[in-house]
């Protein structure tokens, strides 16, 4: 063979890999595309855009409705994302120890399911709500789902405000024109909310900018689409571990039989896309059959918490069969799952409106940073990420004093931690230490991705036609970078992949500040919210915590007990319920429900004494009640 073509063929295969990789969009989801096709037909029918009808409803309601009078609507007040979530499929028949949803399938050694559970029988449920003509069942799904689990977790019935959540959202829609779980996710991914009801109460003119959120979300979890209309076992589970679900389906009440309250949308043709969201609070697996306007084939349905007032349905609940072809089958499906924030203070983010779409390099594999200067001399205490698919295995690394503008990784790796992420959907990822990071100096967050099931990893946010377009990105920001062997530079995504603006989904967090001269230590996030007391210790957290309250206790014990210090009708109460002459200890609030162990946002301990003049109190184990005649109720931070 002629040396020649050799040496010619070897620099030939050279310079093909050192081209530059290049990474693929993801696929839009087709309802999105289905929807937005849609719209532009009826504008081109349209002599004006100004005369285009609403296309959320079809009625108008008074400012002054109650909760009591329905308005008759055909949903629509769902809207599709961009992002393509059909990917997220549940595999009943193909479980392995990787599988990350295996334990929300019930096994053989577990105890069988319930025929029936109502979330309702448990725990405190909020009311049903209104949305009235406007198109907001996205935030009332959304909010309530954030409300049942707090209900669920903390034995703590919460009102927060859906006007609020619409207002801010920050889409290219208006109050009437719908949403989705991803705009509600962004929202409280951002710490924008949620607020009391009583601050933004719906359909209120107040002013919602610079509301103060009474919580920090930081997972979200999104359960997959069903394999079959048969495949409950793992949604019934996700019910029993996360209170409710946040889902969607095609409304109409062509599909509503009222007699029975139940809905079933059926079709021949390809399903429509959903216009309507809803909240699971239960199942029944026993709901006849013949409930429906049209045969089902075969019994049990969904129950529904609706947002059409409490005189829709049965106090404002219905059924949806299992058989619908829309409910939980488009792999659109998410439930709020809310960790109180307890380890980190502020955000470093350029991302606030979430994922919209992806990236990837056709495999497995792919790698994404983002780039920040430190605002302050801050301790990083955690990076969150939106993880696109189950069963992706990350390493996040963090370079500190970076020094190339181009180049995530050109500073000093101060840190690493390895995981698989539980769930797909947005995560926090809290790091086992703390990274000292210098005012002015320039920080990154480094992803490594293996993601097994799905070839575009990379979350990104992104300006999209009649979706976003309120993002913005600059240059050194953000960074992509695939595993070619020749290859091994950062592609900087501004101007590169799209012509809008354009960054990594990753933001970072910095250690909580608390006080340090009060008995209990307060943090500072906790005193932010009551910009009052603040103002009154001249915007000193110190003095602030160790005021007196409205409620003749001092501030820092109103956030040990979980009260309003701004409230004088604020307190704690304990109370003996006799049951059969056994005496039962309660109390509220009650911030953690498992009652005697040492872990949730609270350690609460019953003590007791047999004769009020006993020396000393004893802790009182459960079911030894009855051996005592006098008790209280001691609260410990974990």
């Amino acid at each position: 063979m002629d040396k020649r073509f050799i040496i010619f063929y070897l620099v030939a295969i050279i310079s093909t890999n050192l081209i530059a990789e290049v990474a693929s969009f993801s696929p839009l989801n087709k309802d999105f595309i289905k929807r937005r096709n849609r719209v532009v037909e009826q504008q081109n029918s349209t002599s004006s855009i100004q005369q285009l009808p609403k296309l959320n409803l079809t009625t108008d309601a008074s400012l002054n409705m109650t909760d009591d009078e329905t308005v008759v609507f055909e949903g629509n007040g769902y809207i599709p994302p961009p992002f393509d979530k059909s990917h997220i499929k549940h595999t009943p028949k193909a479980l392995t120890s990787t599988n990350r949803f295996q334990r929300l399938t019930a096994s053989s050694d577990e105890e069988p399911l319930p025929e029936k559970y109502d979330f309702r029988d448990y725990y405190k449920s909020s009311h049903v709500k209104n949305q009235g003509s406007h198109g907001t069942c996205w935030a009332h799904a959304a909010i309530g789902c954030l409300e049942s689990y707090i209900s669920k977790e903390e034995d703590l019935l919460r009102d927060f405000s859906e006007n609020h959540l619409v207002n801010r959202a920050g889409f290219v829609w208006g109050f009437d024109d719908g949403g989705n779980d991803d705009m509600a996710t962004a929202y409280l991914a951002r710490w924008e909310g949620p607020v009391a009801e009583e601050s933004d109460p719906y359909l209120s003119k107040v002013n919602s900018t610079n509301q103060v959120p009474i919580r920090n979300v930081q997972q979200v979890v999104m359960i997959p689409s069903k394999a079959d209309y048969l495949d409950h076992d793992f949604i019934k589970k996700a019910l029993l571990k996360f209170g409710t679900l946040s889902s969607a389906m095609y409304y109409n009440s062509v599909y509503y039989k009222s007699s029975t309250d139940a809905h079933y949308y059926h079709t021949t043709d390809t399903p429509e896309y959903c216009n309507h969201a809803i909240l699971i609070v239960g199942w029944d697996d026993n709901f006849p059959s013949n409930s429906f306007k049209t045969a089902v084939p075969g019994n049990g349905a969904y129950i529904v918490k609706n947002s059409y007032g409490s005189s829709f349905g049965i106090d404002g609940y219905f059924y949806v069969s299992y058989y619908d072809p829309v409910v939980f089958e488009i792999g659109e499906k998410k439930l709020l799952d809310i960790i109180e924030n307890k380890k980190v203070g502020k955000i470093y983010d350029y991302t606030p409106y979430g994922v919209i779409t992806s990236l990837g390099y056709g495999n497995s594999y792919a790698q994404c940073a983002t780039m920040f200067t430190a605002e302050d001399d801050d301790e990083l205490a955690a990076a969150s990420f939106y993880f696109l698919a189950p069963n992706i295995s990350y390493n996040i690394s963090i370079y500190t004093d970076c020094t190339r503008s181009n180049n995530p990784q050109s500073g000093k790796k101060a840190y690493t931690q390895s995981g698989v992420a539980e769930y797909a959907g947005y995560e926090t990822i809290y790091f086992d230490e703390t990274v000292s990071v210098k005012k002015g100096t320039k920080f990154s967050i480094v992803f490594e991705l293996d993601s097994p099931n799905y070839i575009y990893p990379i979350p990104l946010e992104v300006n999209t036609s009649d979706y976003l377009t309120n993002a913005v990105s600059a240059a050194g920001q953000s960074f992509i970078k695939g595993n070619s062997y020749f290859w091994n530079s950062w592609t900087d995504i501004y101007g590169e992949y799209s012509s809008e603006a354009a960054d990594v989904c990753i933001k970072a967090f910095t250690k909580a500040k608390a006080t340090e001269t009060s008995e209990v230590r307060v943090p500072y996030e906790w005193l932010d919210q009551y910009p009052e007391i603040l103002s009154a210790a001249a915007s000193d957290y110190e003095k602030a915590a160790n005021s007196v309250a409205a409620n003749g206790l001092y501030v820092y014990e109103n956030y040990l007990v979980g009260l309003d210090p701004t409230s004088a009708d604020s307190k704690f109460n304990a109370n003996i319920v006799f049951t059969n002459d056994v005496p039962q200890i309660l109390w509220e609030p009650r911030l953690n429900p498992k009652v005697g162990q040492r872990q949730g946002l609270r350690w609460y301990t019953v003590y007791g004494k047999k004769q009020l003049d006993d020396d000393a109190w004893e802790i009182v184990d459960r079911g030894h009640e009855d051996e005592y005649n006098f008790f209280k109720v001691g609260v410990e931070l974990p």
